[in-house]
Protein backbone atom coordinates (compact mmCIF):
# COMPACT_ATOMS: atom_id res chain seq x y z
CA UNK A 1 0.00 0.00 0.00
CA UNK A 2 1.32 3.49 -1.29
CA UNK A 3 1.72 6.19 1.75
CA UNK A 4 -0.40 8.69 0.24
CA UNK A 5 -3.01 6.43 0.92
CA UNK A 6 -2.84 7.26 4.49
CA UNK A 7 -4.42 9.81 6.10
CA UNK A 8 -2.88 11.74 9.44
CA UNK A 9 -6.42 12.89 10.57
CA UNK A 10 -7.77 9.05 10.88
CA UNK A 11 -4.36 7.31 11.41
CA UNK A 12 -5.30 4.85 8.88
CA UNK A 13 -5.20 3.88 5.54
CA UNK A 14 -7.95 4.93 3.64
CA UNK A 15 -10.08 5.34 0.48
CA UNK A 16 -8.23 7.97 -1.47
CA UNK A 17 -10.65 10.72 -3.62
CA UNK A 18 -8.64 12.52 -6.26
CA UNK A 19 -10.59 15.68 -6.96
CA UNK A 20 -9.00 16.82 -10.84
CA UNK A 21 -10.35 19.74 -10.85
CA UNK A 22 -10.19 21.25 -7.59
CA UNK A 23 -6.32 19.65 -7.93
CA UNK A 24 -7.34 18.37 -4.33
CA UNK A 25 -7.01 15.14 -3.01
CA UNK A 26 -9.45 13.84 0.29
CA UNK A 27 -9.67 11.32 2.51
CA UNK A 28 -13.29 9.46 2.12
CA UNK A 29 -13.15 9.01 5.97
CA UNK A 30 -12.75 12.19 7.26
CA UNK A 31 -12.76 14.85 4.45
CA UNK A 32 -8.95 16.12 5.56
CA UNK A 33 -7.55 17.55 2.00
CA UNK A 34 -3.50 16.40 1.48
CA UNK A 35 -3.41 19.26 -0.69
CA UNK A 36 -0.75 17.48 -2.74
CA UNK A 37 -2.52 16.27 -5.63
CA UNK A 38 0.40 16.96 -7.96
CA UNK A 39 2.93 14.52 -6.18
CA UNK A 40 0.58 11.75 -7.02
CA UNK A 41 1.82 8.90 -9.57
CA UNK A 42 0.04 8.87 -11.87
CA UNK A 43 1.80 5.65 -13.04
CA UNK A 44 1.18 3.53 -10.04
CA UNK A 45 -0.67 0.21 -9.90
CA UNK A 46 -3.85 1.68 -8.19
CA UNK A 47 -7.34 1.12 -9.83
CA UNK A 48 -8.59 4.54 -10.44
CA UNK A 49 -12.74 4.80 -10.79
CA UNK A 50 -14.17 7.44 -12.13
CA UNK A 51 -18.11 8.87 -12.43
CA UNK A 52 -19.78 10.45 -15.26
CA UNK A 53 -22.39 12.26 -13.48
CA UNK A 54 -22.93 15.89 -12.55
CA UNK A 55 -25.32 17.11 -10.80
CA UNK A 56 -24.38 20.65 -9.26
CA UNK A 57 -26.04 22.43 -6.04
CA UNK A 58 -28.39 19.19 -5.64
CA UNK A 59 -30.88 20.81 -1.86
CA UNK A 60 -30.90 17.56 -0.81
CA UNK A 61 -28.06 17.62 2.03
CA UNK A 62 -26.77 14.17 2.18
CA UNK A 63 -26.52 13.49 -1.42
CA UNK A 64 -23.31 12.66 -3.00
CA UNK A 65 -21.55 13.16 -6.08
CA UNK A 66 -18.48 12.38 -9.30
CA UNK A 67 -17.87 13.19 -12.24
CA UNK A 68 -15.59 12.66 -14.90
CA UNK A 69 -12.83 14.98 -12.73
CA UNK A 70 -13.14 13.52 -10.05
CA UNK A 71 -11.56 10.01 -8.87
CA UNK A 72 -11.39 7.52 -6.22
CA UNK A 73 -7.81 5.58 -5.88
CA UNK A 74 -7.69 2.60 -3.48
CA UNK A 75 -5.02 0.00 -3.21
CA UNK A 76 -5.34 -2.58 -5.91
CA UNK A 77 -5.34 -5.87 -3.59
CA UNK A 78 -8.90 -4.33 -1.98
CA UNK A 79 -12.61 -5.63 -1.67
CA UNK A 80 -13.15 -2.05 -0.19
CA UNK A 81 -16.30 -0.27 -1.90
CA UNK A 82 -15.08 3.11 -2.44
CA UNK A 83 -17.89 6.13 -2.14
CA UNK A 84 -18.36 9.10 -4.37
CA UNK A 85 -17.07 12.18 -3.49
CA UNK A 86 -19.21 14.00 -1.41
CA UNK A 87 -20.80 17.51 -3.16
CA UNK A 88 -20.23 18.67 0.17
CA UNK A 89 -16.60 18.24 -0.17
CA UNK A 90 -16.35 19.82 -3.18
CA UNK A 91 -18.95 22.74 -1.92
CA UNK A 92 -16.91 23.51 1.01
CA UNK A 93 -13.32 23.84 -0.76
CA UNK A 94 -15.23 26.05 -3.40
CA UNK A 95 -16.08 28.55 -1.11
CA UNK A 96 -13.06 28.20 1.15
CA UNK A 97 -11.10 29.13 -1.90
CA UNK A 98 -13.25 32.44 -3.12
CA UNK A 99 -12.57 33.40 0.50
CA UNK A 100 -9.42 32.59 0.75
CA UNK A 101 -9.68 30.38 3.58
CA UNK A 102 -7.42 28.30 5.75
CA UNK A 103 -6.84 24.74 4.46
CA UNK A 104 -7.47 24.16 8.57
CA UNK A 105 -10.44 26.42 8.31
CA UNK A 106 -12.13 24.10 5.43
CA UNK A 107 -10.56 20.64 6.95
CA UNK A 108 -12.70 21.10 9.89
CA UNK A 109 -15.83 22.31 7.89
CA UNK A 110 -15.69 19.06 5.99
CA UNK A 111 -15.11 17.04 9.28
CA UNK A 112 -18.41 18.80 10.65
CA UNK A 113 -20.41 18.47 7.42
CA UNK A 114 -19.21 14.48 7.53
CA UNK A 115 -20.70 14.05 11.44
CA UNK A 116 -23.97 16.42 9.85
CA UNK A 117 -24.23 14.27 6.91
CA UNK A 118 -23.69 10.61 9.08
CA UNK A 119 -26.61 12.13 11.82
CA UNK A 120 -28.64 13.21 9.04
CA UNK A 121 -29.15 16.56 11.30
CA UNK A 122 -30.08 18.72 8.56
CA UNK A 123 -32.84 17.36 6.91
CA UNK A 124 -34.79 19.65 4.87
CA UNK A 125 -32.31 22.26 4.63
CA UNK A 126 -30.13 23.53 1.32
CA UNK A 127 -27.09 22.29 0.81
CA UNK A 128 -25.87 25.98 0.43
CA UNK A 129 -26.94 26.78 3.69
CA UNK A 130 -26.06 23.93 4.99
CA UNK A 131 -22.07 24.02 3.71
CA UNK A 132 -21.90 27.62 4.76
CA UNK A 133 -22.57 27.20 8.07
CA UNK A 134 -19.98 24.30 8.34
CA UNK A 135 -17.99 26.62 7.67
CA UNK A 136 -18.44 29.93 9.77
CA UNK A 137 -18.23 26.88 12.56
CA UNK A 138 -15.03 25.97 11.89
CA UNK A 139 -13.48 29.59 11.33
CA UNK A 140 -14.98 30.53 14.95
CA UNK A 141 -13.23 27.46 16.38
CA UNK A 142 -10.29 28.41 14.53
CA UNK A 143 -10.21 31.95 15.79
CA UNK A 144 -10.24 33.35 12.03
CA UNK A 145 -14.09 34.26 11.79
CA UNK A 146 -16.30 34.86 8.86
CA UNK A 147 -19.71 36.60 9.31
CA UNK A 148 -23.08 35.71 7.63
CA UNK A 149 -22.84 38.23 5.21
CA UNK A 150 -19.79 37.17 3.98
CA UNK A 151 -20.48 33.41 3.32
CA UNK A 152 -23.87 34.70 2.28
CA UNK A 153 -22.27 36.58 -0.82
CA UNK A 154 -20.14 32.97 -1.75
CA UNK A 155 -22.84 30.48 -0.80
CA UNK A 156 -25.97 32.50 -2.57
CA UNK A 157 -27.75 32.04 0.15
CA UNK A 158 -29.93 34.41 2.88
CA UNK A 159 -28.01 35.15 6.06
CA UNK A 160 -30.56 33.74 8.08
CA UNK A 161 -31.02 30.39 6.58
CA UNK A 162 -27.09 30.28 6.99
CA UNK A 163 -27.79 30.95 10.83
CA UNK A 164 -30.30 28.40 10.95
CA UNK A 165 -28.65 26.09 10.07
CA UNK A 166 -25.42 26.82 12.44
CA UNK A 167 -27.79 26.74 15.43
CA UNK A 168 -29.24 22.95 14.12
CA UNK A 169 -25.62 21.98 13.68
CA UNK A 170 -24.22 23.66 17.09
CA UNK A 171 -27.51 22.02 18.61
CA UNK A 172 -27.61 18.85 16.95
CA UNK A 173 -23.02 18.05 17.43
CA UNK A 174 -23.30 20.07 20.63
CA UNK A 175 -20.71 22.22 19.45
CA UNK A 176 -19.61 25.48 21.50
CA UNK A 177 -18.00 28.14 19.11
CA UNK A 178 -15.58 31.31 19.92
CA UNK A 179 -17.65 34.46 20.51
CA UNK A 180 -16.36 37.01 18.30
CA UNK A 181 -15.91 40.17 19.96
CA UNK A 182 -17.31 43.83 18.62
CA UNK A 183 -13.20 45.00 18.87
CA UNK A 184 -12.40 42.64 16.34
CA UNK A 185 -14.85 43.14 14.00
CA UNK A 186 -14.74 46.70 13.77
CA UNK A 187 -11.92 47.15 11.63
CA UNK A 188 -13.20 44.74 9.25
CA UNK A 189 -16.29 46.37 9.00
CA UNK A 190 -15.28 49.59 8.40
CA UNK A 191 -12.97 48.42 5.80
CA UNK A 192 -15.65 46.70 3.93
CA UNK A 193 -17.64 50.10 3.96
CA UNK A 194 -14.69 51.92 2.55
CA UNK A 195 -13.94 54.12 5.63
CA UNK A 196 -10.75 56.08 5.97
CA UNK A 197 -8.00 55.11 8.16
CA UNK A 198 -8.63 58.33 10.66
CA UNK A 199 -12.24 56.87 11.11
CA UNK A 200 -11.45 53.72 11.25
CA UNK A 201 -9.67 54.59 14.05
CA UNK A 202 -12.08 56.77 15.85
CA UNK A 203 -14.61 54.14 15.77
CA UNK A 204 -12.05 51.67 17.59
CA UNK A 205 -11.46 54.30 20.41
CA UNK A 206 -15.46 55.33 20.49
CA UNK A 207 -16.03 51.16 20.76
CA UNK A 208 -13.51 51.27 23.86
CA UNK A 209 -15.59 54.20 25.57
CA UNK A 210 -19.10 52.71 24.78
CA UNK A 211 -17.65 49.97 27.12
CA UNK A 212 -17.93 52.10 30.14
CA UNK A 213 -21.12 53.28 29.89
CA UNK A 214 -24.25 50.79 30.88
CA UNK A 215 -26.05 50.58 27.49
CA UNK A 216 -28.13 47.39 27.46
CA UNK A 217 -27.54 46.82 23.67
CA UNK A 218 -26.06 44.29 22.25
CA UNK A 219 -22.06 44.55 21.23
CA UNK A 220 -22.90 44.46 17.71
CA UNK A 221 -25.51 46.73 17.62
CA UNK A 222 -23.64 49.25 19.77
CA UNK A 223 -21.00 49.15 16.90
CA UNK A 224 -22.81 49.80 14.07
CA UNK A 225 -24.24 52.98 15.88
CA UNK A 226 -20.93 53.80 16.17
CA UNK A 227 -19.98 53.32 12.78
CA UNK A 228 -23.00 55.11 11.55
CA UNK A 229 -22.12 58.20 14.01
CA UNK A 230 -18.38 58.50 12.63
CA UNK A 231 -19.56 58.44 9.03
CA UNK A 232 -22.26 61.04 9.88
CA UNK A 233 -19.03 62.94 11.39
CA UNK A 234 -16.89 62.61 7.86
CA UNK A 235 -16.66 62.75 4.21
CA UNK A 236 -17.60 58.81 4.08
CA UNK A 237 -21.22 59.07 3.93
CA UNK A 238 -22.63 55.36 4.26
CA UNK A 239 -26.19 54.44 3.43
CA UNK A 240 -27.99 53.18 6.74
CA UNK A 241 -28.99 50.44 4.51
CA UNK A 242 -25.11 49.07 3.87
CA UNK A 243 -24.67 49.98 7.39
CA UNK A 244 -26.85 47.73 8.67
CA UNK A 245 -25.86 44.87 5.95
CA UNK A 246 -22.72 44.73 6.95
CA UNK A 247 -23.16 44.45 10.75
CA UNK A 248 -25.61 41.98 10.10
CA UNK A 249 -28.37 44.12 12.29
CA UNK A 250 -31.52 45.54 11.24
CA UNK A 251 -32.24 49.13 10.22
CA UNK A 252 -34.69 49.14 12.77
CA UNK A 253 -32.17 47.94 15.17
CA UNK A 254 -29.72 50.52 14.06
CA UNK A 255 -32.33 52.98 15.00
CA UNK A 256 -33.43 52.10 18.12
CA UNK A 257 -30.03 51.60 19.53
CA UNK A 258 -29.09 54.95 18.59
CA UNK A 259 -31.36 56.29 20.56
CA UNK A 260 -30.25 54.87 23.48
CA UNK A 261 -26.54 55.71 22.31
CA UNK A 262 -26.90 59.18 21.39
CA UNK A 263 -27.26 61.08 24.32
CA UNK A 264 -23.88 59.84 25.37
CA UNK A 265 -22.25 60.72 21.41
CA UNK A 266 -20.17 63.58 22.94
CA UNK A 267 -18.07 61.23 25.48
CA UNK A 268 -18.32 58.45 23.10
CA UNK A 269 -16.75 60.09 20.03
CA UNK A 270 -13.44 61.32 20.44
CA UNK A 271 -12.86 64.91 20.86
CA UNK A 272 -9.61 64.99 18.08
CA UNK A 273 -12.06 63.46 15.74
CA UNK A 274 -14.68 65.73 16.10
CA UNK A 275 -16.26 68.91 18.09
CA UNK A 276 -18.83 68.73 20.15
CA UNK A 277 -21.33 71.17 18.43
CA UNK A 278 -21.01 69.02 15.11
CA UNK A 279 -21.38 65.63 17.31
CA UNK A 280 -24.63 67.01 18.89
CA UNK A 281 -25.79 67.93 14.85
CA UNK A 282 -25.65 64.21 14.38
CA UNK A 283 -29.33 63.30 12.87
CA UNK A 284 -31.67 59.87 13.81
CA UNK A 285 -30.77 57.18 11.08
CA UNK A 286 -33.66 57.69 8.02
CA UNK A 287 -35.23 54.11 7.14
CA UNK A 288 -34.95 53.59 3.47
CA UNK A 289 -37.59 53.56 1.23
CA UNK A 290 -38.12 49.59 0.11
Amino acid sequence: MKANNFCLQCRQATAIILDHEAGDKICSECGYSFLDFTQIDSNSDYNTFSDSTDEDFDQNPVSEIGDSSTSCEIPKPSDQIVPKPKKGFRLIGTMAEKLELSPEIKNRAREIYNQVDVLKTCRGRSLNSIMAACLYISSRELKEPMTLQQLSNVAIEAPKRINRAVECIKKQLQLQIWSVMPQELVERYCKTLGLEISAIEAAKQALQNVEEIDIRRCPKSNLAVIIYMITQLSNDQVPVREIAKVTEITELTLRKSFNDISPHASYIIPHWYAKEEQIMKISIPSMSNN
